[in-house]
């Protein structure tokens, strides 16, 4: 008994070691796995390390008015190289919020995927790479108010210490797309 006992406890123990976050971000990927050595996963390395964040947003969708909050963003490379992790939160603008994303690349598709979950309940799946002078992904397709739109978040004006994140609503394969929220990063001090 006494052996199960002790078992159990080493296993329980060595999961939340697996758990826990490196008590300082790497700000560079560490070696990849042989199984995730392509380049494709390397492209969100800029992303790596603790932002500070300035969030605006529109207060409805058609409104030209906009809110501001600050917030902090938490991004890491995980599984060994293969994925990175996001641990979001902001004060604002409406409400305070928080969200994690797991991001990977999908060498047979040859594009970045991204999964987002947030304590507001959503669930969000975004699939794209490289862009322009950024990033861009894009949302599933759903219908609203009679019509198909789609979401889309894209990186850009992307330095070492600075970016800008957009979260814009369009219409699949189209042209046009409006910002719904920007968000402003600049290089953080860290906190866990």
């Amino acid at each position: 008994m006494r052996t199960s006992a002790a078992l159990a406890f080493a296993f329980v123990a060595s999961m939340l070691a697996c758990t826990r976050e490196p008590s300082s971000p790497p700000t560079v990927a560490p070696p990849p796995r042989t199984a995730c050595a392509d380049p494709g996963y390397r492209a969100l390395d800029f992303w790596l390390g603790d932002w500070d964040l300035v969030v605006r947003a529109r207060q409805a969708p058609d409104s030209e008015a906009w809110g501001e909050a600050h917030g902090h963003n938490h991004v890491v490379v995980t599984l060994g190289g293969c994925a990175v992790q996001e641990r979001f939160e902001a004060d604002g603008p409406s409400k305070p919020w928080a969200g994690i994303s797991l991001s990977t690349y999908v060498p047979g598709r040859r594009k970045l995927r991204q999964t987002w979950v947030d304590d507001s309940g959503s669930y969000l799946a975004f699939e794209g790479g490289p862009e322009g002078d950024g990033v861009a992904l894009y949302g599933e397709p759903r219908e609203a108010n009679g019509g198909v739109v789609q979401m889309r978040m894209v990186f850009r004006k992307i330095t070492r210490d600075a970016l800008t994140w957009s979260w814009e609503r369009g219409t699949p394969g189209g042209e046009h797309w409006v910002p719904m929220m920007e968000i402003r990063y600049s290089r953080g001090v860290g906190r866990q």
